[in-house]
């Protein structure tokens, strides 16, 4: 083609937008070179191929080119086929002089320059015409815009004509109706003005009755007022109780401590003291025992001073009687002195030992003092019996001294018990004003309680008063407009239903304490303009936290909106909408309660959403109709909630209650809200793409999982939903019905498992206390009976315990049973539990898990011995198994990479094909002439290997399919036997579960047996007579070890085993291991143990 391609260096280097569709070029769209004509262009337009030079391989140009080529190389044949045709038609025979030849080349080649010429200016023509015809084609898109809009104007004008001609054919009817409604109107006139004079009294009494009502009304919003006003200076005054009750607190915690020390410092100085104490009467003891010593020798003293004195006067006698007159008077004078004295000197020893004896009790002197005195007394009494007269003396002085050192001794020892008994009074003194203080304390916090129990109770009857008062007002109100209405309408008001009017309200006609249903707008709803809330699949999620980030307002209609993005519910952006509508609708309608409100449902959605997350097993085999219909139930499962339970509705017959005839009647109200909801079009997510079928599905559906969130029912439940664990078996998923249960028990274990989601996320949903209390109190105040739960007196720890280890924890680990993949749920629980625990200063065990089933142990050993080969023959057949599988993986591999050979062959001459027939092609077309020379027989040559290499083709292909069949057949075979191999080792895991419940039992029962062992050996301490029971009962205590251990053994290795199965078995599954690494893997699971 003249022109074409460009050179290299002419072509385009940079542009931002293709040349051909304006797209413009970015990290997804690539932009290329048109060979060509070097414009720029992307990959999509650059789809076209064609030989740019004879005997190339085609290459990708762009559509323009494409064209132009064709265009050139049709004229280039057109031309050639006429020139051809010209020739033989007008051809003479042939020349034979190379001058007629010389001149016939130029004048073909004068031929070809005109047809080129030609060619050239058809081309040109060609692309003039085709832009006119591009211009013809919008000017014709554009007078057909401008028809369309002609015939709607026309039509409208028609149809104005027709409505203008109908109401010209109406008017005169319409005339003569509005001149019959003159003359009816002139009639009540007439009749109006009969009856406005008799009316005229009655409307008198009416607005002297609104009057009277607006005065009433007056009071009453001044009562409410006042009401109002209390309300706030109770509220004042508690706070100020509280700000007392914090002030007195932290006062007598200060005189506690205060009290507490200078209590540990005064028993400490008792303690000191105590210890002096100890130490002196130590002493006294010594010296009490170093007295009585010398005591003993004192009397040995004064026996050999008696003797001494006899001895002395028999002395005396002989000299009187050796010596005459006055000598022996004299003797008998001195001898009468000492005689004298004798009796005065024996009484003073009394009073020394008198003396001596009382010292023994009081004396509290140190021991080298007493000793010294004592020594002291005794040598003045030996020197008294040598010398009668110094003795005499000396005795007075000795009892005087020691009487002394006794007094200071028993001062000391008093004083001491004065201080220690005014120590013990300051003591009790301040215990006793500790107690005072204590006891103060108590009865100020319950006075404070008491208080507070009185101002919330007069609250309540505030409350209930100012709602009495404005129920009067209203009722006047309602009356009053009734009145009024009846004094302006012209139909007299009979006299039974101004009866009716007047009657008082029966019980079964109470108003109900539900809201009405709210219907706020949608119109402004955009969904793209929804913030996205990640993690939702966690169970840990805090809606709380995302409701405080977010706005609370729009939690569930956020939350909602990206569950339904992750599930794919919707498959149009309609449908879409309609459910997010819905769910701002949903949110509308939940009342600001502490606990049921709209970040409860937002909680219960995402819970439900996590809880289906973490079973994909479940979320696989779901429908879309299931889906949506969980997600919905979830959404609006507590909507229109009234803050109170269902036997508080009965209690005060409720309207709601009576309407659902008490049964299950919040739920029931549940569900008829929701479907009174999906009425509305706008709102009707269902209607895309559910039949009626679907939707009859669908509402029996969300009716039933919204009734499973009934805690009436909790029990009963809890006994269908743990009935195929009973069966040891667990649910199909791939059954309808078996989905819908635990569908139901994933809704109802996220409606009661707040407590569940974590340490940090748990505390944040306690408002449930608040309303249970409040509902406490409101049943106080109307003198209902209270509900359980609903006391403030209650404490709080104990009260979450007693739900969690009563509902939560076995609905949990019934979950957990079933699924084992949820397990973040129990240990939250475990968690929370230990708080609980720690805050109550109690140590309570976990609830252990629930043994739904009870297995039967064997009868004896032979048939532990017959399932022991069982097992054996079962492994010897998974080793077969395993080898075979083994060898048809390492099959299917060599046929794989055969196959993947061949095929790339295949390619390989197929392309070689191509390019030999896209040669021969160009080479036809572009060198017709030099076709002549090319030898015919090269040519059939050439078309005999192509026509081989195609039927070679055609039968590698065959080839390749058969071997993909044979590989689709083995994978098949390995597939059943992998499912076989699932199905052992799920049998094997539930005998391992056996042999680990019996082995619990052995161990039970060795345990009893050690205990009942331990009591004979005590029994034989304690009476001898049992010596023959208690001989034999250890003698089978070792015969049970010895049979027990072999099976403990055994149970190990069989454990081991199964384990090492289970790993093969995975990694078999798995397929990321290589065959010899996959053979040691058997290998080693099949070996047998070491004992």
């Amino acid at each position: 083609m003249p022109g074409h391609p460009v050179p290299r260096s002419q072509w385009v280097e940079s542009a931002e937008t293709c040349a051909a569709c304006d797209k413009r070029f970015s990290f997804f769209i690539s932009k290329e070179n048109c060979p060509c004509c070097g414009r720029l262009f992307c990959s999509t337009c650059l789809s076209a191929t064609c030989e740019l030079f004879p005997m190339a391989p085609p290459k990708a140009v762009c559509p323009d080119c494409f064209r132009k080529t064709e265009d050139w190389r049709l004229g280039q044949r057109e031309q050639q086929q006429t020139s051809s045709h010209g020739d033989t038609v007008a051809a003479a025979p042939p020349p034979t002089s190379s001058a007629a030849l010389e001149a016939k080349v130029k004048m073909y080649e004068e031929q070809f320059d005109a047809v080129k010429s030609n060619a050239r200016q058809l081309r040109e023509e060609n692309d003039s015409l085709i832009d006119l015809l591009a211009a013809k084609d919008i000017s014709i898109a554009n007078l057909k815009e401008e028809l369309t809009k002609a015939d709607v104007l026309i039509s409208d004008s028609a149809k104005a004509a027709g409505t203008l001609r109908a109401q010209l054919q109406d008017e005169p009817h319409e005339r003569q109706s509005m001149e019959r409604r003159f003359e009816e109107a002139v009639q009540r006139a007439a009749t109006a003005t009969q009856a406005s004079d008799s009316m005229a009294e009655q409307i008198r009494e009416h607005a002297e009755a609104k009057i009277a009502s607006e005065a009433l009304v007056a009071r009453l919003e001044a009562r409410a007022q006042k009401a109002e006003d209390k309300y706030t200076q109770s509220e004042q005054e508690m706070k100020e109780l509280r700000a007392a009750m914090k002030a007195v607190n932290a006062h007598n915690a200060e005189r506690i401590d205060e009290l507490t020390a200078r209590l540990q410092s005064m028993a400490d100085a008792n303690a000191h003291l105590q210890r002096e104490y100890d130490r002196k009467v130590e002493v006294l003891h010594l010296a009490e025992q170093y007295r009585t010593a010398a005591d003993e020798m004192h009397d040995v003293e004064v026996q050999h001073l008696r003797n001494y004195l006899t001895y002395a006067i028999s002395t005396a006698m002989k000299v009187v009687e050796a010596y005459g007159g006055r000598q022996i008077l004299a003797t008998k004078a001195v001898y009468g002195a000492g005689s004298a004295d004798a009796p005065a000197r024996q009484c003073a020893i009394n009073a020394v030992d008198e003396r001596l004896n009382e010292s023994n009790s009081a004396g509290q002197h140190d021991k080298g003092e007493l000793s010294h005195s004592v020594g002291e007394a005794f040598r003045p009494q030996s020197e008294a019996a040598l010398t009668a007269e110094p003795s005499g003396a000396s005795a007075p002085k000795l009892c005087t001294s020691h009487g002394t050192e006794i007094a200071a001794a028993q001062q000391e020892v008093s004083s001491q018990r004065e201080v220690n008994a005014r120590l013990r009074a300051e003591l009790a003194d301040k215990e006793r004003r500790l107690s005072e203080l204590q006891r103060g304390c108590i009865e100020a916090a319950t006075a404070a309680r008491a208080e507070l129990k009185g101002l919330r109770r007069r609250l309540s009857e505030t409350k209930l008063a100012h709602a009495g008062w404005r129920d009067s007002c209203e009722a006047c109100l309602i009356e009053l407009q009734r009145v009024i209405e009846a004094a302006v309408s012209p139909v007299s008001v009979t006299g039974s239903e101004m009866s009716r009017t007047s009657a008082t309200k029966s019980r079964w006609a109470r108003p109900t304490i539900v809201e009405e249903v709210q219907y706020p707008s949608v119109a402004e709803v955009d969904v793209r303009a929804i913030a996205p809330v990640p993690g939702l699949e966690q169970w840990e999620f805090d809606t709380v936290a995302e409701a405080q980030r977010g706005g609370e307002a729009d939690v569930l209609m956020r939350i909602g909106h990206q569950v339904a993005l992750n599930l794919h519910l919707f498959p149009d952006s309609a449908s879409l909408h309609r459910w997010v509508c819905m769910l701002a609708t949903v949110q509308a309608n939940y009342r600001a309660n502490p606990y049921h409100n709209q970040v409860h449902a937002a909680d219960v959605l995402q819970g439900v959403y996590a809880l289906m997350c973490s079973c994909p097993d479940l979320l696989a085999q779901m429908t879309a109709m299931e889906k949506r219909a969980v997600m919905f139930a979830a959404a609006v499962h507590d909507i229109r909630h009234p803050g109170r339970s269902e036997m508080f509705l009965k209690n005060t017959f409720d309207a709601t209650y009576m309407q659902y005839n008490g049964l299950q009647v919040l739920e029931q109200m549940h569900t008829a809200t929701a479907f009174h909801l999906l009425a509305t079009p706008e709102l009707d997510f269902t209607r895309g793409d559910m039949d009626d079928a679907e939707a009859l599905q669908f509402h029996g559906l969300v009716a039933a999982l919204i009734g499973c969130t009934f805690m009436g029912r909790h029990a009963s439940l809890m006994e269908q939903w743990s009935c195929p664990l009973q069966k040891g078996e667990k649910y199909d998923l791939a059954v309808a019905a078996d989905r819908q249960h635990v569908l139901s028990l994933l809704l109802h274990a996220a409606d009661v498992g707040a407590q569940a989601r974590g340490l940090a996320v748990a505390p944040k949903w306690l408002g449930i206390v608040e309303e249970m209390c409040a509902q406490g109190d409101e049943e106080a105040a109307r003198g209902l009976p209270l509900s359980p739960g609903s006391s403030r007196n209650a404490s709080l720890e104990r009260d979450q315990l007693f739900f969690i280890e009563t509902f939560v924890v076995p609905l949990f680990d019934l979950v957990h049973q079933l699924f084992p993949t949820i397990e973040s749920p129990m240990r939250n629980l475990r968690a929370m539990h230990a708080r609980y625990c720690m805050a109550l200063q109690e140590a309570r065990a976990f609830p252990p898990p629930v043994q739904y089933r009870k297995p039967t142990e064997p009868a004896d050993s032979t048939a532990e011995a017959s399932h022991a080969e069982y097992l054996n023959a079962r492994q010897a057949a998974l080793r077969n198994q395993e080898k075979a599988l083994e060898q048809s993986m390492q099959r299917l591999r060599e046929a794989a990479a055969a196959v993947a050979s061949r095929e790339k062959q295949v390619e390989e001459r197929a392309t070689a094909a191509r390019k030999v027939e896209a040669s021969f092609n160009s080479h036809r077309s572009d060198r017709q002439e030099a076709f002549s020379s090319i030898d015919e027989e090269e040519l059939l040559r050439a078309t005999a290997a192509v026509v081989a290499r195609e039927a070679e083709v055609q039968q590698r292909a065959a080839e390749v399919e058969k071997m993909t069949a044979a590989l689709e057949e083995r994978e098949e075979i390995a597939s059943r036997l992998a499912e076989q191999l699932a199905d052992v080792a799920e049998k094997m895991n539930g005998r391992r579960r056996f042999l680990h419940y019996r082995e619990a039992r052995l161990r039970q029962f060795e345990a009893a047996l050690r205990g009942a062992q331990g009591a004979d050996l005590l029994s034989f301490n304690d009476v001898p007579s049992r010596m023959d029971y208690t001989g034999a009962k250890p003698a089978a205590a070792p015969a049970s070890c010895d049979r027990i251990s072999p099976a403990s053994v055994k149970m190990v290795k069989l454990e081991s085993a199964l384990e090492k199965l289970t790993s093969a078995l995975r990694s078999l599954q798995g397929r990321s291991l290589s065959p010899e690494s996959k053979r040691d893997t058997w290998a080693a699971a099949c070996a047998p143990e070491s004992s």
